[in-house]
């Protein structure tokens, strides 16, 4: 299957804030790029769904991002620590404060 991905990603672990409609929740990032995050999370939103996230950066200020869930994955319990079960968040509005950090990472 050919990689349609636009952009490299990086893989780093941060906290992140999950707000969808009806529920607010934690997980991880997993990997990121410019234009989405894929985030580990116990709690998976449904494809299409909106989401207001709040990243944590390591220097203590946190980033508000806007996106919609652009596809999910829950991995089998027996392969649960090997493959991380989350969802990736197309970012549709990000600040420049994100593209500033990401250039960093």
């Amino acid at each position: 299957m050919a990689d349609k991905r636009r952009h490299s990603r990086k893989k780093r672990r941060f906290l992140i804030e999950i707000e969808t409609p009806g529920a607010i929740s934690t997980g991880f990032t997993y990997d990121l790029s410019p234009d989405s995050i894929f985030i580990r999370s116990i709690r998976i939103p449904l494809p299409g769904s909106p989401v207001t996230a709040r990243l944590s950066l390591p220097d203590g200020k946190r980033v508000a991002l806007r996106g919609k869930v652009l596809r999910t994955y829950r991995a089998p319990i027996a392969m649960s620590r090997l493959v991380p079960s989350g969802f990736s968040l197309r970012l549709a509005e990000a600040p420049e404060d994100y593209g500033h950090f990401f250039a960093t990472l």
